[in-house]
């Protein structure tokens, strides 16, 4: 566990899916938690996350939106770019309708100096 940049990072990287819900669990009976999400965490190369915003749009139904942060402006595209590259690997992969007032599901991507993240439930 450490702490980045206004976010608490628990890396499961070598945990099986058992150990995964037992720690979504008892996060999410933890005070002072507002959200959190399971996140992959990716290099930063726009393929890698059309890829992954692509496995994670058949994961969920209805409408959605690619909601891009970055807190790393060198990033060679903006965040609207990656919005677009994001929900359009989505689009042509699944058929799915993007709504940017109300979607269903939001796909959250957040790419700093050294990696990016991509969501896709945001657990209150």
């Amino acid at each position: 566990m450490r702490r980045e940049r206004g976010r608490i990072v628990v890396a499961l990287e070598d945990a099986g899916a058992a150990e995964v819900n037992l720690a979504l669990d008892r996060l999410s009976r933890t005070p002072g938690i507002a959200w959190f999400s399971a996140a992959r965490a990716l290099p930063r190369e726009i393929e890698v996350l059309e890829a992954e915003c692509v496995r994670r749009g058949r994961e969920s139904a209805g409408t959605f939106k690619v909601d891009t942060r970055r807190a790393d402006k060198t990033f060679p595209l903006t965040s609207m770019q990656v919005n677009q590259r994001g929900g359009g690997a989505v689009v042509a992969a699944t058929g799915r309708k993007v709504d940017l007032g109300d979607p269903e599901t939001v796909l959250g991507i957040e790419i700093d100096e050294k990696r990016a993240f991509v969501f896709h439930e945001r657990i209150e």
